[in-house]
């Protein structure tokens, strides 16, 4: 598996600046509004050129970064042999000086037809596009680096949109392999509105399949030095893009974690890995624990995330002593192992998948009662029936309601094996009363699962004293309380 990393950066016209001579740093787009410096018609001066104009009608438009850009990069071609050290990166050299494992960036210029008003076209960036992408190949000589300028009117949403899904992004993903780790930020500080529309949306249906950053640099305060030179960003901020979403999906996370489906829950936690590790992680384990995976890897596996830094930062001491004493139970004790199936048993009847809840509760009473047997004798050929005439003979319960209830379990069990038939409401019913009628246990809630619990604690009580809580129902409720609270 790869880690790539690419960069998509907007071009705006204040991207970048010119050391010039008397060593003030110029910024190309910098053009005397607002109590600013004339930057753009002092770059003119130091190429010894006057600033031209656009005769539109009768309307005059002074020429902008597309005439200047392009005059300085032929500048540094033919007069300066190919040196562009002077170009400043003034918004992204510090992005891309701290993403060292940056392997790609996609500047986008634009550059509208002649179709369009010149008063729109002097300000296209494709130039300052151009003149950036030989400055970050000489400085970072590593870095792929590619321009895209097509000629699309910036007020075309459609096109733009178009250009985006179909070249752009499709040019940044050309490589990507199922299994690579993949981030792709975008750095649209600079872009119109339509472009910057035009990534949001684009990014918002990638978010499930890759690591979406948006990135912004920070203007710095005051922008200007004393010498009017313009500053460089030493400051941004990074943003998933999937942050936006997690409020939405943050009610479907808790929705299936509430039900018991862990697997959705990872499913919806993938794209927000970035804040939610630790839960991302503890749902997979719990949808292992759910297909009956508590095995030796599992239980190493558990182990290591308890144990981790990540999870020590979020639980309290005292809870993770608590799972950790479990867990050790359970590698030691098993008692402790068999009886964490009912967390399996609970969940399942929880959704309401009543056969198959009731198979893993009559699974887990006869794997009981094979351990009692265990403490006695060591014959391996018991079947059901006979471990549980065993157990009432040991413990005095041959002729008690207690009896007849195990072996009406094992009845419906056997009907459920043999005939294929499903477990009924009138079933657990049936079940219920008769749990009732040999336990003092209150059950009269047919989402209780309070009398299932109490035959099984019953059938161990002299071997082993049950927990509460089961270690995999105290990490989901755990878990349960951390996105509540996110």
């Amino acid at each position: 598996m790869a880690i790539r990393k690419t960069l998509i950066i907007t071009v705006g016209t204040r991207q970048i600046g010119w050391k010039c001579k008397d060593g003030i740093i110029r910024c190309f787009g910098t053009d005397g509004g607002r109590n600013e410096p004339k930057h753009t018609d002092e770059l003119y001066q130091e190429l010894g050129v006057t600033r031209g104009h656009e005769q539109e009608g009768d309307r005059t438009y002074p020429w902008g970064v597309r005439d200047l850009g392009e005059k300085y990069f032929e500048y540094c071609q033919e007069w300066l042999g190919e040196d562009f050290s002077k170009v400043q990166l003034l918004m992204d050299e510090k992005i891309i000086q701290d993403h060292t494992d940056l392997n790609h960036i996609i500047l986008w210029g634009t550059n509208q037809p002649e179709t369009v008003s010149w008063s729109y076209r002097r300000s296209d960036t494709l130039w300052l596009a151009k003149l950036m992408e030989k400055k970050i190949k000489a400085t970072f000589p590593k870095l792929k680096v590619d321009v895209f300028d097509p000629q699309i009117p910036l007020n075309n949403l459609s096109d733009i949109r178009e250009e985006l899904e179909e070249f752009i992004l499709e040019f940044a993903l050309e490589n990507i392999k199922t299994d690579d780790e993949f981030t792709l930020m975008i750095e649209n500080k600079g872009s119109t509105p339509t472009i910057s529309e035009s990534i949001s949306i684009c990014a918002a249906g990638l978010v499930r399949q890759y690591n979406i950053i948006n990135i912004v640099p920070e203007q710095p305060e005051p922008s200007y030095e004393v010498n009017t030179s313009s500053r460089f960003a030493e400051t941004y901020k990074t943003t998933a893009i999937v942050e936006y979403f997690w409020p939405l999906e943050k009610l479907r996370v808790i929705s299936a974690w509430e039900r018991g489906d862990f697997e959705e829950a990872r499913i919806w936690l993938a794209s927000h890995q970035t804040k939610h590790e630790v839960i991302y992680k503890l749902a997979k384990w719990l949808s292992l624990s759910i297909n009956g995976e508590i095995n030796k890897y599992f239980i190493t596996k558990i182990g290591q995330w308890i144990n981790s830094k990540a999870v020590k930062k979020l639980a309290e001491p005292e809870k993770i002593t608590d799972w950790q004493q479990k867990l050790q139970a359970i590698k030691e004790n098993q008692y402790a192992k068999t009886w964490e199936t009912f967390f399996l048993f609970e969940t399942l009847f929880q959704r309401k998948n009543y056969t198959t809840a009731f198979i893993i509760f009559a699974q887990t009473l006869e794997r009981l009662l094979y351990l009692e047997w265990q403490s006695i004798q060591y014959d391996d050929n018991s079947n059901f029936e006979s471990l549980i005439n065993e157990w009432c003979e040991v413990n005095g319960e041959n002729n008690s309601k207690f009896r007849d209830l195990l072996h009406k379990i094992r009845t419906l069990r056997n009907k459920v094996i043999h005939k294929a038939k499903p477990v009924t409401e009138k079933d657990l019913s049936d079940l219920r009363i008769s749990i009732q009628n040999s336990l003092t246990v209150t059950d009269d809630n047919k989402e209780s699962i309070k009398g299932f619990k109490a035959v099984l604690e019953k059938i161990c009580k002299k071997n082993y004293e049950t927990p509460p809580e089961t270690l995999m129902r105290s990490l989901a409720n755990w878990g349960l309380s951390v996105l509540n609270n996110s």
